[in-house]
């Protein structure tokens, strides 16, 4: 969770984009869905959503591989499709 906090005050430039979806093949219309991962003693994720008209993210903490990302709404599933 520490890490997917942390990415939010990141600048463009300490950033490294490993993968852009084209606007078509992004089933979201906006940054309301991140993902981190980070390899440590496991594969450690997490999913930072945020609701419409919010600024603040909420932190899901998971574990890759052993747990499936938390689908609410058909945004969810378009995003898990896409993974």
């Amino acid at each position: 969770m520490a890490n997917g906090y942390g990415v939010l005050d990141l600048k463009d430039n300490e950033k490294e984009i490993l993968f852009e979806p084209s606007v078509e093949e992004r089933p979201w219309k906006d940054e309301s869905v991140k993902v981190v991962l980070g390899i440590g003693t496991g594969l450690g994720s997490c999913q930072l959503t945020r609701a419409p008209g919010k600024i603040d993210y909420h932190v899901n903490s998971l574990e890759s591989g052993m747990q499936r990302l938390p689908l609410y709404d058909e945004d969810d599933k378009r995003f898990d499709d896409f993974l």
